[in-house]
C-alpha cells in the first residue's frame, strides 16, 4: 500500500493526526503536558460548575430541571479530556493498522489487484466540508443571542465548541480507517468473484497455466491466500475497535444526556413554556448526526463483508470445494463486529435503541418537571387576579418568563389562571 496509503491519507489523516498529536499530547513530555491540560481543565470546568450551581439556585428552576441542565452543561469537557487521553494511549493500534495495511496491499498487488484508494481521496473534501458546515451551524445560537463576550460568555463558548470540534476530528479518523478496511474487503470480493467465473489473471505469483491441473492448484492457492487475508482483516477490525472503543464508550452516554436535554427543551418550546431557541434544535441535530457517523461506517463495512460471503457461497468448482468450504467455515467463526468495550454494539440496533430511550426519558423528565415546576411562588402570586365575590374570577392568562442570556437556551414558565371560576357570594 506504501505510496497509495500515504497519498490517500495525507489529505485527511495528516492534519487530523497532527491535531491529535498536539491535543492528545504525544511525545516524551507526556507527564508535563498532561499536568498542563489538567490545570487548564480545572480552570475551565470548575468556574462553569460554580456558575451553573449559583445560577440554578438564583433562578429557582426546580431540582429536576436544574439537574438536567447541570448534566448538560458540565458533561462535555470531562468527556473530551478522557477521549484525548485514550487517543494518546491507544495510538499504537493505529500504527499497527497502517503497517498491516501496507502488508495486505502488497499481497493484493502480487495477486494482480490494486485497492482503489481514490475513494478515500475523493471523500476528503466532502468530510472537511461537512465538518466546516457543522462548525458553522453550531455558531448560529451564539450569534443570534448577541453575546457580550465577558468571561462567562467565553467559558460558554469554549465549553460548547471545543468538545464538539474534537469529536468531529475523532469521527474523521474513525470514518477514514473504516473506509480503508471496507476497500480491502471490496478488493477481496473482486478476487473471489474472479475465481468464481474462472477468469484468468496474470501475475508473477498467480500466473494461470494452460494445464488444467496447474490451474486448479493455482485456484486452491488463491483461496488459501484469501483465507489468510480474511484473517488479517479481522485482526485489522479488532485493532480499529480497540483504538476507538474507550472514546466511543465515553461519547455515547454523554451524547445521550445532551440529546435528552435538547429534546426536553424542544418539547417545552412546543408547549410554549419557554421562548423559542434555535440552539436546542441545532445541537439536537448535531448530536444525532454524531450517532449516525459512528454507526454508518460500521454498517457499510458489514454489508461489504456480507457481499464477500455471498460470492464465496456461489463458487461451485468441485476441485476447490474443500478449500472454499474451509474459508466459509472461517467466515462463520470470525465475525466483523464493532462495539464500545462490549457495552454498546455499533450497528443499526444502537440507533433504534437510542431513539426509544430518548423518547422515554424525555417523557419522564417532562413529567417530573411538571410535578416539580420551576416557578417562583412569590413572583407568580403577583400575577394572580383578585376574587370578585359577585361576578367570580375572570382574569386573563398572564405570563412570567425567566431568561438565561448566557446559555444556549432560555427558561420560561407560564402561570395560567382560569377564565370562569365561580366564586361564592
Amino acid at each position: 500500500m506504501g505510496k497509495l496509503i500515504r497519498e490517500s491519507m495525507e489529505g485527511l489523516i495528516g492534519p487530523v493526526r497532527s491535531f491529535a498529536a498536539v491535543a492528545a499530547l504525544k511525545g516524551p513530555k507526556n507527564k508535563t503536558h498532561i499536568l498542563w491540560i489538567t490545570i487548564i481543565s480545572i480552570f475551565v470546568i470548575v468556574p462553569g460548575i460554580m456558575r451553573q450551581v449559583i445560577q440554578s439556585i438564583n433562578d429557582n428552576k426546580g431540582i429536576i430541571i436544574a439537574a438536567v441542565e447541570f448534566a448538560n452543561y458540565n458533561s462535555r469537557m470531562p468527556t473530551t479530556i478522557c477521549c484525548l487521553i485514550m487517543t494518546n494511549l491507544r495510538a499504537g493500534y493505529l500504527t499497527d493498522f497502517i503497517t498491516s495495511a501496507r502488508t495486505l496491499d502488497k499481497k493484493f498487488t502480487n495477486m494482480g489487484f490494486l485497492v482503489d484508494y481514490e475513494v478515500v481521496k475523493r471523500s476528503g473534501p466532502s468530510l472537511v466540508g461537512l465538518v466546516l458546515f457543522k462548525l458553522a451551524l453550531q455558531q448560529i445560537p451564539f450569534l443570534s443571542q448577541g453575546f457580550s463576550w465577558d468571561l462567562i460568555d467565553y467559558l460558554d463558548y469554549i465549553i460548547y465548541n471545543i468538545p464538539i470540534f474534537i469529536i468531529h476530528v475523532l469521527l474523521i479518523q474513525w470514518i477514514v480507517y473504516l473506509t480503508i478496511l471496507r476497500l480491502h474487503f471490496k478488493t477481496l470480493s473482486i478476487i473471489v468473484k474472479t475465481l468464481r467465473y474462472h477468469h484468468c489473471w496474470v501475475s508473477e505469483d498467480f500466473r494461470v497455466r494452460r494445464s488444467t491441473l496447474k490451474m486448479f492448484n493455482r485456484q486452491r492457492e488463491v483461496v488459501r491466500t484469501c483465507s489468510t487475508i480474511y484473517d488479517e482483516l479481522c485482526k485489522q477490525s479488532e485493532r480499529i475497535n480497540d483504538a476507538f472503543a474507550w472514546q466511543i464508550l465515553f461519547l455515547i452516554p454523554t451524547l445521550f444526556v445532551l440529546v435528552i436535554f435538547n429534546s426536553f427543551q424542544s418539547c417545552r418550546m412546543i408547549k410554549n413554556l419557554v421562548e423559542f431557541d434555535c440552539g436546542s434544535v441545532i445541537f439536537d441535530i448535531l448530536y444525532f448526526g454524531v450517532f449516525l457517523e459512528l454507526v454508518t461506517p460500521c454498517i457499510a463495512l458489514r454489508q461489504e463483508v456480507d457481499k464477500f460471503v455471498n460470492v464465496l457461497h456461489r463458487i461451485t468448482t468441485n476441485e476447490i470445494d474443500e478449500e472454499v468450504s474451509s474459508l466459509i467455515l472461517q467466515t462463520c467463526h470470525q465475525k466483523i463486529e464493532f462495539s464500545a468495550c462490549g457495552v454498546f454494539t455499533l450497528d443499526g440496533t444502537l440507533i433504534y435503541t437510542i431513539n426509544v430511550f430518548v423518547v422515554f426519558f424525555t417523557i419522564v423528565v417532562s413529567a417530573l418537571a411538571a410535578v416539580y415546576p420551576a416557578e417562583n411562588v412569590a413572583e407568580a402570586s403577583e400575577f394572580r387576579p383578585k376574587r370578585d365575590h359577585h361576578q367570580g374570577v375572570t382574569g386573563p392568562v398572564h405570563t412570567y418568563v425567566k431568561t438565561d442570556k448566557h446559555a444556549n437556551f432560555k427558561w420560561g414558565v407560564k402561570h395560567h389562571v382560569g377564565h370562569h371560576y365561580a366564586g361564592r357570594r
